[in-house]
């Protein structure tokens, strides 16, 4: 018989008796639907139900397991519709065998469906069977369009009883079914008591994975759905249910209570809210000093950190402004005092944050209200609120500081290191609260008459400039500087007079050169390299040092009189460049990279060349250094010529034409400080070539351990080295055997790592188990259970989320987010709102480390995807109004955080063009063609209507989505004022 007279059930059968390849029966199946001219929806129906059948049939279900594999993954069969029709399969009486069912469950579970966005899943279904097109005039067909609904959870009800089964447990694809089924499940219209009561009495059997969104389910039980939730917060409720017939696109049917304002009046955020969300925000604000990309541009000379302002201006969505200024003000304070165990450059940090930008945050609030959020008058209440509710931290803050220092400075007038030591004359340690007091009152914020309510004793700190720390700094011992780490850090305007005197170093440098060992004293302590951000911001102080020390114009007398001086002072410079690159984690500067690879011969000019085998032969021979090897090389070319160098040494001797001693003589030169300062780019050069050639790399392991554990490199050189060297010790580097070879002390090295490690850093090179998605989804569960979060959360969140966004994509991340926000996962407390949803506008408008705030993808990307992915089931009018409020939240949040500028024009904000985007998109959307219904079945639009369209054509609940967002939007007073373009949506 051929192909064209056997029905579909005929032709799956037939393949699997003869055992035909998968891929070629479903071929085959594709081929005999296309010419018998059935509406696709009952040519699904007829195949899913016979690999269901094929599969209850056999005993080993490979063959049709693999047909309904590839029937899944060639788009012809929905695994949507699949899952629906196992549910009718498994409670009509006959249900399914075990390894028939967890076979078909293993196999939707391993398709994107079980891991897409969760389509909701209607609270009541139509058997598929009643579905299929009948015969046009017979008597089926005038009743088709009546089928009878079943409630969801009641065809659930097989399922859930064999996942409560403590003594026979079910395979675990078919508990997963059952978690993706219940996790998209709508609550309305609640199911029937009785099924409710049934599915209720298995609750104490079942795994919290089925448990937990069973109970969301069953919510609908005890209570309607509320459409309006805390005015600060996004809706995620459902509006009012229209009216009507799936699909219509009627104005009447699409009335949708007024979208949440992200601004409201009363701003009622709870209080443990608004507090984790403050530190949330200091903690962004802290790292995002670093990145290359800034929300504003403030004039230099006003001392406000760009990388400040989004912590201002978020304010506003939180709370009052007073409110969020105590609020501001404690947790800054929490904030250090969270930090100190010793003297560290997160601690320094954070009272920098507190004793001079945050002053200067409040200064550019003063001078720059808004209507809407103004600044508070009553700034000497809010201090002391805040004081006194950190009255016993402060205390023992201040207490640990002054036994520190006194500790400090007894070490440092016992002379241990040699050298004698005098009091800083002009400068005394003191209270964080009388520093900040007294930054606030040389700003004008307060008063000097406030002093006396909110110090003990009401004595205000001098704020005269006391002797030069910067000369402190250059001739200091070690143990002095340990006394200067403190006076910088607690003393009133210590760290600003020190940067300033700096900041004049360096201007008239290298015309008068810098005082000698300053440089190599800063770098070692990176406490006081933090000390100089009070004068520059981390990326002009960069660009500062690079210009000064690095590319000045070469003293070609003073380099014929003192070569080896002149070579020496620019080392000091790069080691200086180097460690401020390692303090504020910027990105290395032109120079320094290129001198973290090596160059081959071939890509050298003959200058370059001569250079290079002058350096090999002077360093691994006996001709030693001389002048004219100085002379003949600039320091800049000898700085990206370093690896090269070592590359040409390992190759010879390799070679056998140098051997090992050699080799290592010629190391020792860079143990001195006339070449020490190239071992930056030479370490992480080598690192890189260790990990390349893997079980060939013994020579450089060689030359790497004796570099490393060499007390004479700098440590800076290690530390900005301590993720590529941790790489090389990862056990996953699979390199113990030639750690064997090479004789390669791995032990040292770490425990060399170790001393020297950077507090707040991790060099853990071991990749997070984890997968990245699955750990974001985690981390924004621990946002709706802040209350019961013991340990620091921000820090953590930005860490995991900044290695999504780099490994996954924002995309993938938005659908985690905005699943998480309408479906959760897992259970929460609702008392108080969702804080998930207060949080995540915010989340999505803040630009992480570099990448584009999330705002952007969300409205060029996700939406317009979600439309036109959604099935007639998922797009109704509650997914509308939810989508809807988060797109009103996110652009509102993302233009308060944007610079002041118009928005029109070339220069318009981000927000604003965005507006503008999204109501193309929609309005796109919405000139596409509907497919059109013809009795219980969908037809397509012929390809003529089509090709007038704009695009594919939309299905009847795509379209119902997309007016109901259309609606949402344009009727949205508060949106339509700031973003006008969105107002016309509703009439294209």
């Amino acid at each position: 018989m051929a192909v064209e007279e056997l029905s579909t059930e005929d032709v799956i059968y037939r393949a699997h008796i003869r055992a035909i390849p998968s891929a070629k029966a479903i071929r085959l199946v594709q081929s005999r639907i296309r010419q018998s001219g059935i509406a696709v929806e009952q040519a699904r129906y007829r195949l899913s139900a016979a690999l269901i059948a094929l599969s209850a049939q056999t005993s080993s279900s490979t063959l049709s397991t693999s047909y309904l594999a590839e029937a899944l993954s060639s788009g012809t069969l929905d695994s949507q519709e699949l899952a629906i029709q196992v549910l009718f399969g498994t409670s009509n009486g006959s249900s399914l065998p075990s390894h028939c069912l967890a076979a078909i469950s293993a196999t939707l579970m391993g398709t994107a469906w079980a891991t897409a966005i969760a389509q909701p899943l209607p609270a009541q279904l139509a058997n598929p069977s009643t579905l299929s097109p009948p015969d046009i005039g017979t008597s089926a067909s005038a009743t088709a369009a009546d089928a009878p609904l079943t409630p969801t959870l009641q065809l659930l009800l097989p399922l859930l009883r064999l996942c409560a089964d403590s003594v026979t447990p079910p395979p675990l694809p078919i508990v997963a079914l059952t978690v993706r089924l219940l996790s998209s499940l709508e609550p309305y219209p609640a199911p029937p008591l009785e099924v409710g009561l049934e599915a209720s009495a298995l609750l104490p059997q079942l795994p919290d994975a089925i448990a937990i969104p069973l109970r969301t389910c069953l919510g609908g039980l005890m209570a309607d759905v509320a459409i309006s939730q805390s005015a600060a917060e996004l809706s995620l409720a459902a509006p009012p249910a229209a009216s009507g017939p799936a699909g219509s696109s009627a104005e009447s049917q699409l009335d949708f209570p007024a979208l949440p304002s992200p601004f409201p009046a009363d701003r009622p955020t709870p209080p443990v809210l608004l507090s984790h969300m403050i530190s949330f925000l200091l903690t962004y604000t802290l790292n995002s000093g670093k990145t290359a990309f800034s929300l504003s541009t403030p004039s230099a000379e006003s001392g406000l950190w760009s990388a400040d302002l989004p912590l201002l201006k978020a304010g506003r969505y939180f709370a009052s402004p007073e409110k969020y200024l105590v609020n501001l003000l404690e947790s800054s304070l929490q904030l250090v005092m969270g930090t100190h165990q010793t003297i560290t450059p997160d601690l320094q940090r954070s009272l920098l944050f507190v004793t001079e930008r945050l002053p200067q945050l409040l200064k550019y609030w003063k001078e720059n209200p808004v209507v809407e959020w103004p600044y508070p008058t009553n700034l000497t209440e809010c201090l002391t609120t805040a004081f006194e509710l950190s009255a016993a931290n402060l205390s023992s803050f201040n207490a640990w500081v002054s036994a520190t220092y006194a500790a400090r400075l007894a070490d440092a007038e016992g002379g241990d290191d040699g050298g004698s030591f005098s009091m800083v004359e002009g400068w005394s340690v003191t209270t964080i609260q009388a520093v900040l007091v007294r930054r606030l009152v040389d700003l004008d914020l307060l008063e000097s008459s406030a002093v006396g309510t909110l110090l003990p004793g009401g004595l205000l700190p001098s704020g005269a400039v006391g002797e030069s720390l910067l000369d402190r700094a250059c001739s200091a011992s070690h143990a002095s500087l340990m006394v200067l780490e403190i006076i910088v850090a607690a003393s009133p305007g210590a760290s600003r007079a020190f940067a300033a005197e700096f900041s004049q170093a360096l201007v008239v440098a290298p015309q008068i050169p810098l005082p000698d060992n300053l440089l190599i004293n800063l770098s070692a302590h990176p406490t006081l390299l933090i000390a100089l951000s009070s004068a520059h911001q981390p990326k002009q102080l960069l660009a500062f040092a690079v210009n000064q020390l690095l590319h000045a114009p070469t003293d070609e007398s003073a380099q014929a009189d003192d070569p080896q001086g002149v070579l020496t002072r620019f080392g000091e410079g790069v080691v200086f460049v180097e460690a401020v690159v390692d303090t504020f984690d910027l990105e290395l500067p032109w120079l320094l990279a290129r001198s973290r690879r090596a160059v081959s011969l071939g890509h050298m000019d003959g200058g370059q060349k001569t250079s290079l085998n002058g350096w090999v032969k002077a360093l691994f021979s006996t001709e030693g250094i001389d002048d004219h090897i100085l002379l003949s090389t600039p320091p800049r070319d000898l700085c990206w010529l370093a690896p090269s160098i070592i590359q040409q040494a390992i190759a010879a001797t390799a070679a056998g034409r140098l051997d090992r001693d050699a080799l290592h003589g010629g190391l020792s030169y860079f143990s001195q400080p006339l070449l020490s300062w190239c071992l930056g780019g030479i370490i992480s050069w080598l690192s890189s070539e260790v990990i390349r050639n893997g079980l060939i790399s013994a020579l450089h392991l060689d030359v790497l351990q004796t570099i490393l554990l060499s007390d004479s490199t700098p440590e800076v050189l290690i530390r900005i080295n301590g993720k590529a060297i941790a790489r090389i010790l990862d056990p996953q580097s699979a390199l113990a055997t030639v750690f064997q070879a090479a004789s390669f002390d791995a032990q040292a090295v770490r425990t060399k790592l170790e001393s020297i490690h950077s507090a707040g850093r991790s060099w853990n090179a071991a990749s997070n188990p984890s997968l990245p998605l699955n750990t974001f989804r985690s981390q924004l569960h621990v946002i709706r259970h802040l209350a019961m979060t013991q340990q620091p959360w921000s820090g953590p969140f930005l860490a995991d989320f900044q290695d999504c966004l780099v490994s996954e994509g924002p995309l993938p991340m938005l659908e985690v987010l905005y699943s998480e926000l309408v479906r959760p996962s897992l259970e929460f407390d609702r008392a108080n709102g969702d804080p998930l949803a207060c949080f995540a506008p915010t989340l999505l408008a803040l630009t992480v480390d570099g990448y584009r705030p999330l705002a952007e993808e969300l409205i060029t990307t996700f939406v317009p995807r979600y439309i036109e992915s959604s099935s007639a089931a998922a797009a109704s009018t509650s997914d509308a109004y939810q989508l809807s409020g988060l797109i009103k939240a996110s652009l509102l949040v993302l233009a308060e955080l944007e610079p002041s500028r118009d928005d029109s024009g070339p220069i318009a904000s981000l927000a604003a063009r965005l507006a503008e985007g999204l109501a193309e998109d929609l309005g796109a959307l919405g000139r596409r063609p509907v497919m059109e219904a013809s009795g219980t079945g969908i037809k397509r639009v012929r390809k003529r209507k089509l090709a007038e369209g704009s695009g594919k054509a939309l299905e009847a609940g795509q379209k119902a989505l997309l007016e109901g967002m259309r609606k949402a939007l344009s009727s949205d007073e508060e949106l339509c004022a700031r973003f006008p373009a969105l107002a016309k949506i509703g009439l294209s």
